[in-house]
């Protein structure tokens, strides 16, 4: 199991290496839980966000958030853009809660 997690964590970098100049972005946040992240660019100043997630383990979540680029800052070397966004979205869980 943990080679197949290891060979899949590979492969979402090296997938996610081939989509930075495009206009999509994929993501895996690992800790005390899953979460997949679909980024979708719009425009220079909107995009579409989609997270898949199972926070703690014990369910499972689906995101979607239409976010709006408010700000950048450049107080930061040119290695790369931080910025605020704003945004409107929902989301969908169903979670265990025998505890």
């Amino acid at each position: 199991m943990k080679k197949i997690l290891l060979v899949f964590v590979c492969s979402l970098f090296a997938f996610e290496t081939v989509l930075a100049q495009e206009k999509n972005a994929v993501g895996l946040r690992l800790g005390d839980g899953v979460e997949f992240l679909y980024q979708r660019d719009l425009s220079s100043r909107n995009f579409l966000q989609f997270t898949l997630a199972t926070p703690h383990f014990e369910g499972l979540s689906v995101t979607g958030i239409y976010n709006w680029r408010c700000c950048r800052w450049n107080w930061t070397p040119r290695t790369c853009d931080w910025y605020l966004n704003a945004g409107v979205g929902g989301a969908l869980g169903l979670y265990d809660f025998d505890d």
